[in-house]
C-alpha cells in the first residue's frame, strides 16, 4: 500500500519531525556537480527546502523540458510523491526520460518498474557513472538500455543490467553543488 506523505505523518507523528525539517539531499547535489563537471546543464529542484508542491514541481519540469528527469528516493516516505510526479509529468505531456534512484529505489526497483509505467529506468547503486552514461545516451539519441547500473522494463519483463563500476578515488569527484544552501541558511538550517 502506497500512502501519501500526509497519511504517513498522520499514522506516525514522529515522522513529521523529519519530513517537515529543511534539509538538502547531498546525493543529488553530488550527481549534479558530477554532471556539471562533465559539461551538462543540471537543475536541482529541492521541493523540501523550496516548499514546492507536486503540481508546482510538475509545472516547472514541463516548462524546462529537460531530456532526463531524475527523482531521488531516499526512503519509503518519498515513494508516493515520486510516483505522483512521474505520473503527473506524463499526463502533462513530458516525453523525456524519467529515471529514479537512491537507496530505496535501488532495492525496490522491480516494484517501481512493475507498478509505475511512467518510469523509464531505475539507477541502482552509486549513480555517478550510470547517470552520466544515461544522459550521454539520451542526449545523443543512442540506446540507453545497455548501460550498467540500471534496471528497466521490456514489456512485462524487468531487465537488470550488471552493476556500474564505482569511482575508485572519491577525491576525483567535484565538490557537491549546494544549490539549496542559501535557502537553508535563510531558514536557520545551515
Amino acid at each position: 500500500i502506497i500512502r501519501s506523505d500526509i497519511e504517513m505523518l498522520d499514522m506516525n507523528p514522529i515522522n513529521s519531525l523529519y519530513v517537515k525539517r529543511f534539509r538538502e539531499n547531498l546525493g543529488i547535489a553530488a550527481l549534479a556537480a558530477f554532471l556539471r563537471a562533465k559539461g551538462y546543464s543540471v537543475k536541482i529542484i529541492n521541493a523540501n527546502t523550496e516548499r514546492k508542491s507536486v503540481p508546482e514541481i510538475i509545472k516547472e519540469v514541463v516548462n524546462d523540458n529537460p531530456a532526463v528527469v531524475g527523482i531521488s528516493l531516499l526512503y519509503d516516505l518519498h515513494a508516493y510523491n515520486a510516483c505522483n510526479i512521474a505520473h503527473g509529468l506524463r499526463v502533462s505531456g513530458y516525453n523525456g526520460h524519467i529515471t529514479i534512484g537512491g537507496p530505496f529505489a535501488t532495492f525496490t526497483y522491480d516494484y517501481f518498474l512493475a507498478a509505475v509505467p511512467e518510469i523509464d529506468s531505475v539507477s541502482r547503486g552509486e549513480g555517478d557513472l550510470t547517470l552520466l552514461e544515461l544522459v550521454r545516451a539520451i542526449r545523443s539519441g543512442k540506446d540507453w538500455r545497455g548501460i550498467d547500473g540500471i534496471a528497466w522494463r521490456s514489456g512485462q519483463e524487468i531487465i537488470v543490467n550488471p552493476p556500474a563500476r564505482t569511482i575508485e578515488n572519491l577525491s576525483d569527484l567535484p565538490f557537491v553543488s549546494r544549490d539549496s544552501i542559501k535557502l537553508l541558511k535563510q531558514n536557520g538550517a545551515a
